[in-house]
């Protein structure tokens, strides 16, 4: 059994009460260690691993907070406060919060020392802040763990990734799509969060000499990396996108993804988020409704002979082996005529040029690939394609462009 810690000298410094649990409550009266085991009867079912507990303990005016520590959770005492920082203002609230983020985590000293109580009230200060305001008048904002104060910062940086994705869609069926295929990424996320080791190391030293504004920083980037173990720059969390232009958030939220996608900082946004579409497990409408049905929209398409669909806008070609997604282009001389004209294609390019009319006659389409690309591997021998147009409700555009742009992404 652990030693208690000694109190001041009191009548009942001596003295130690066996409750009818079984743990021990040492130097105190008989009335605080009845508040003690009350106390400790509530808290520890639901966290069994804490060390530090606050506890409000009776005198003859009122009642006051005292903080009660054990090092094996059968002998309980009272923590000496003025013996660790002496006239120094100590936060007994916060230091109860940050013992149920630290304790009981073997990254964090569980012993009683003044290193191990800074670290737990700053921890608790993390989570929920002192009173007061901040430099622009807001009340500081309030948080009801660790975790949840990481997720609050990621939330507005994956927000910002989102508003980078959609927004830059041409049409607002895509942007609706686009919003769909952003479920891949939770999923990813949620991924690699399970991948986390449980030993994650902390990066302080139990050294005094170091400031509370070093211990809260120290804090924060544990817990970001824990809880978002890709990141390579933990700051792009700890700081708020509230105060930044639309560049900056734009630059910090392209810096989150590229970690995820284990690209450098300064790639393409769409290799970015085509990275991550690919790592993500299943695709992002796989499984519902609304994916089943244009699933089999594209199977009766070719069973009646048909290698090319086009359903709002969006094309897919049979390759042979699964609906490879393609580029319609749009700078095409004539009117399009999917319905009634042939598509020959020559060679594998990505883009097709529809067929259409030009000067009273019908014109095959054809496939190329789009600027930039290079140019097209030949086929051996051309292939001639009937396509046909598959009308969608608009409640199924959105699971359509989700699908379109995860298999894009496979390419």
């Amino acid at each position: 059994m652990a030693t208690p810690v000694s109190t001041d000298k009191t009548p009942y410094s001596t003295k130690i009460h066996r409750m009818g649990s079984g743990r021990e409550v040492h130097g105190v009266s008989h009335s605080w260690a009845n508040a003690v085991e009350v106390a400790l009867e509530e808290v520890l079912p639901g966290s069994p691993d804490l060390q530090h507990v606050m506890i409000r303990v009776p005198k003859a005016d009122r009642d006051v907070l005292r903080l009660f520590h054990s090092g094996d959770g059968i002998a309980w005492a009272q923590v000496p406060l003025s013996a660790f920082y002496g006239e120094k203002r100590f936060d007994i609230r916060a230091i109860a919060r940050g013992a149920r983020e630290l304790d009981g985590d073997p990254a964090f000293p569980a012993n009683l020392s003044l290193f191990s109580l800074r670290l737990r009230e700053q921890a608790g200060l993390l989570v929920d802040p002192r009173p007061g305001r901040g430099p622009f008048g807001q009340l500081p904002p309030q948080h009801a763990s660790l975790a949840d104060w990481v997720e609050t910062r990621a939330r507005a940086i994956r927000d910002a990734a989102a508003e980078l994705y959609v927004d830059g869609a041409g049409s607002e069926e895509t942007r609706a799509g686009r919003r769909m295929s952003l479920v891949a990424i939770e999923r990813l996320i949620d991924r690699l969060r399970s991948q986390l080791p449980a030993d994650t190391s902390f990066a302080l030293a139990p050294d005094d000499a170091l400031s509370d504004a070093q211990i809260a920083g120290a804090i924060q980037d544990h817990f970001i990396l824990r809880r978002y173990p890709f990141l390579t720059q933990t700051w792009d969390l700890k700081r708020s996108l509230q105060h930044l232009n639309k560049a900056e958030r734009k630059t910090v939220a392209r810096g989150f993804w590229a970690d995820a996608a284990g690209l450098p900082r300064n790639a393409r946004f769409d290799r970015i988020y085509g990275a991550l579409l690919r790592s993500a497990e299943g695709h992002p409408v796989f499984g519902d409704r609304d994916y089943r049905k244009l699933e089999a929209l594209l199977a009766d398409a070719l069973r009646d002979g048909f290698l090319v669909v086009r359903m709002a806008d969006r094309l897919f070609v049979w390759s042979g082996r699964r609906w490879q997604p393609m580029r319609e282009d749009r700078s095409k001389v004539g009117v399009a005529d999917w319905t009634r004209g042939m598509i020959v294609s020559r060679n594998h390019g990505r883009v097709i040029v529809p067929p259409h009319w030009r000067s009273g006659e019908l014109v095959p389409g054809y496939t190329r690939n789009g600027p930039g690309e290079g140019p097209s591997k030949q086929r051996k021998q051309p292939l001639e394609m009937r396509c046909v147009e598959r009308p969608i409700s608009g409640t199924d555009q959105a699971w359509l462009h989700a699908y379109h742009a995860w298999e894009a992404a496979q390419e």
